[in-house]
């Protein structure tokens, strides 16, 4: 099941649970909901991952070089005395 039906079955059975008076079930709809957020969260592969934290890393590092070749008054350009 997608995310989105899990959540939705989760919410139906909060508000079943609600109108009968079963907090039971409330309680499962709600711990539902929560497992479908959370699966969704660790749902890319493995590979997908390891691609973002590089692309990070390189991001990072580009800032890094970047912030050390400019000049420290921030002026653009050769540097007149």
């Amino acid at each position: 099941m997608t995310k989105l039906q899990e959540k939705a079955k989760g919410h139906a059975k909060q508000a079943v649970g609600q109108i009968v008076g079963d907090d039971k079930l409330v309680l499962e709809g709600k711990k539902q909901e929560r497992r479908a957020d959370n699966a969704s969260k660790d749902h890319r592969p493995s590979k997908e991952k390891e691609r973002a934290k590089n692309v990070q890393k390189s991001n990072a590092q580009r800032s890094d070089s970047i912030e050390k070749t400019l000049d420290p008054t921030g002026r653009k350009g050769p540097v007149l005395e």
